[in-house]
Parts: structure tokens; sequence; C-alpha cells
């Protein structure tokens, strides 16, 4: 649903903050045209002159407006795995039940899945994802028709019986050159190196030389659980953090995901490298890989986002849920109740994965940022008695809350309906496409 301008009336706000923190601003009038928001302003005059003659009005009378998420980590066709390989360790989850799925994965069932996930994620409050994933002429094509912002993995390497892995110049070169910063700059590129234990080690160095002359980052798994730290040790003399950084991985804006198994070293390492940390809590604890240490990382300078991973071992796509069980478990393991306070755990399902993901202009509700944005009804049952907005966010909000989703300036939903999805012919699509890769 395209908006040339849009006026939100009398809403409130609720907005990250550069220094960490959060504003809420009462009876707001937020103006915005050609994709980006004009003003916040508690006067209404101020708005409307800075708007057309004819605008579209958004009443704001028991509204919440935040920034829409950023999911950091995922793997969107992973949806046709879902609810289909659960309760196992993930080494035996991925070489056993994961790769064997995906051994029989096309192009064709690949966008079915994504398109299911773009549902998911849409109606849960988010308007930008990573994909780690494959396909990705046809996958940025279906993300650009639903409408959102993504930064996908191209998959960069090819494994060759009894031989080197091999890096798959040409065609990375050819997508970034082709989609990167496509779609008014809804799209941005990356490489995909799955993890420091799936190639041949003279591939590391390839590819983050590749990355640096494409000018792109690079996202990867780390030190996600505790055998891959040690193998790592066995096969290179060097825990994955410190192997990497050898490799030049991070000598590119490298988005790091899980990072469970991470000590003093290693954080310090990544934070003088500048890697985000995509923190995936419910994967984690579903599969047993740990708990991610994130009150160090923050104490350590990293910056940390959050991601879902994929539902094949989450199985939801549901930013709240790992927004509030960041803050739980945080909580949980330090035995502090400070610990991860409610802000900073919606900075890191906002800002900070926008930032992640090379969209720097995202993730804010100020003059000039784009309008990626969700509106929360506050008169919901579950958030009755308001108190502290952030709180009642980060703590009893849902996706059953959500009303709206803009991305870039447009409604991806509005109001509970999608506008670009045709949810019930995608359901139905996604459930043939799943059969077709059972075991």
């Amino acid at each position: 649903m395209i908006c040339e301008a849009t006026l939100f009336e009398n809403i409130t706000v609720l907005t990250p903050t550069e220094n960490g923190g959060t504003e809420i601003i009462e009876n707001a009038f937020v103006a915005v045209k050609d994709r980006r928001i004009l003003c916040v302003a508690t006067d209404r005059t101020e708005a409307i002159n800075l708007l057309p003659e004819y605008y579209f009005s958004y009443s704001g009378k028991d509204k919440l407006l935040l920034p829409a998420f950023a999911n950091a980590h995922c793997h969107l066709a992973m949806t046709l795995m879902r609810n289909s390989a659960d309760d196992m360790v993930l080494q035996d989850w991925l070489f056993n039940n994961i790769f064997p799925r995906e051994a029989k994965l096309t192009p064709e069932i690949i966008v079915q899945g994504s398109k299911l996930a773009f549902v998911e994620l849409i109606r849960g409050g988010t308007a930008c994802v990573s994909d780690m994933y494959f396909a990705p002429h046809e996958v940025t094509t279906a993300a650009a028709e639903a409408g959102l912002r993504l930064n996908i993995c191209c998959e960069s390497t090819q494994s060759q019986p009894n031989g080197p892995t091999q890096v798959l110049t040409d065609s990375v070169s050819e997508y970034v050159k082709r989609w990167h910063d496509g779609f008014d700059g809804r799209i941005r590129s990356s490489l995909l190196v799955h993890s420091v234990y799936l190639y041949s080690e003279s591939a590391y160095r390839e590819l983050s030389d590749l990355a640096k002359n494409l000018g792109v980052g690079i996202q990867i798994h780390v030190s996600e659980t505790e055998q891959e730290v040690t193998d790592c040790l066995e096969q290179y003399g060097q825990r994955p953090p410190a192997k990497l950084a050898a490799e030049g991985i991070f000598d590119v804006p490298t988005v790091a995901a899980h990072c469970v198994w991470l000590n003093d070293e290693d954080r310090a390492l990544l934070a003088r490298y500048g890697v985000y940390v995509a923190h995936n809590p419910i994967s984690n604890l579903k599969l047993g890989s740990g708990i991610a240490a994130i009150e160090r990382m923050l104490d350590a300078g990293i910056v940390v986002a959050l991601g879902t991973d994929g539902a094949a071992s989450n199985n939801r796509l549901d930013m709240f849920n790992e927004m509030r069980l960041a803050a739980l478990l945080a909580k949980g393991v330090s035995g502090d109740p400070t610990a991860i306070p409610a802000h900073t755990a919606l900075n890191m399902a906002t800002i900070n994965g926008y930032r992640a993901l090379g969209f720097e202009e995202c993730g804010v509700i100020k003059q000039g940022a784009s309008a990626d944005l969700q509106i929360l009804r506050l008169t919901d049952a579950n958030l009755c008695p308001l108190a502290d907005l952030t709180s009642a966010v980060v703590y009893s909000a849902g996706r059953e809350n959500v009303e709206s989703v803009m991305c870039d300036g447009s409604f991806l939903l509005y109001k509970g309906e999608l506008t670009s999805l045709d949810e019930e012919k995608i359901r139905a699509e996604a459930v043939n496409a799943a059969s077709l890769i059972q075991l």
C-alpha cells in the first residue's frame, strides 16, 4: 500500500536514541513523505506544512509508533522445515536432517519458503531481515515484491569432492553488481561464509579478499557450540574468532551469529574489529548450544543485534520473543535483575539490527530517517495497564498487538491486512513445497 505522504496524528512515539536509551513523545504528529520521516512534532500545523495538499491520515489514538524490527540473522526458507527436525543436538540436526533436506531444494521451493517467512515477519512487526541461505536472485526479487528490506548473503562457495572448497567469484560478483543497493536502497548484499569448520582452509582468505574487492560485508556463524571451539583449537591451534581474524574475515563489516562460546580474548577481538554480534537466544536454547554472555559483550564494546535464526531451529520468526528472552536470560544467568534493561533489548531489536545489516538510516524515529515503522494497539488486554511504555513493549507485547507495519514509507500491513502478499495462497504453496523436501 503505497502512500505518497502520511501523517500519523496524535500518536505516542517510542524511539531508540543514539546514546542507547529510548525517548517517548506523547501526542506526536509524524509526517512521512518520499519514504522519509519529515518531522516528529507536537504541533499539527508544523507537520501539515511539510506535506502536500493531499496526504493519508492515520489516527494515533491509543496507538504506539515505534521502529519496525530488524532480524539480523535468519535462514528464510527454513520455514519449510519447521516442526520436522526437533529435539536434536546441533551436529545431528545439521548433518543428518537439515543438509539432506537442503539437497532437495530448488529455487522455486526456496522462494515459497521465503514468502512464508515474509508473512510471519511482517505480521510480527519486522520490516528488515537478513537471509543467509540460497537462491539469492530469486529471493531478492520476492523480497522486493513484498516490500521488505533485505540483506542477502550470497552463497559464495561450492564443495569439491576430494578437493578444496571452490569460491564462486563470478556468480557472487554478478549478484552484487546487479542487486546491491537496489530497489530504492532496500537491498544490501554480503558474502555467506558459513563457519570456520565447513570449508577448506585456503577458502577463507579468498572469501575475505572477494568481500573487500566487492565492497560488501560478511555474515558468518561464530563459536555457536563448544564442539566448534574445541575442533578449531585442534585443527588450527586458534579459537574461531582468532582464526577468522587471521584470515581477514573481520577486515570487512561482519555480522557474527550466535557467539555463545566466547572468552574475554574473543570478545576483545570482536570489539576491536567492530564485528556485530547477532544474538539468537531461542535457537541457542533449543539446540542446546548454550547461553551467550551478552552483558560481557556489551561491556567489551560489542554492538549486539537480535536474530531468530531459521524456523527449523526456533520454530518462530518472532522478534518480540527474542527481545523478551534476551533480557530475561541475561538476568537469570547473572543473577542481576538490572542486566539488559528494556531499553537495551529494544535497541538490539531495532537500531542495532538495522546498522548490523547496513541500513544506517533506519531504526529510529526522527527527521530524515527512513520510514520503517510499526504501530501497536495500546488498548489490548496484555498491555494494560501501560505504566512504563518501554517495559510494556519488551516484556508484555507480542505480535498479536501489531496493527500496521510500514517499510520505506509504504504499508506492508495495514490494520491487520497484508497489502503486498496473498497469505492464503502462500500458505498453501508452502505446504506443498515442504512435502517435496521431506526425508
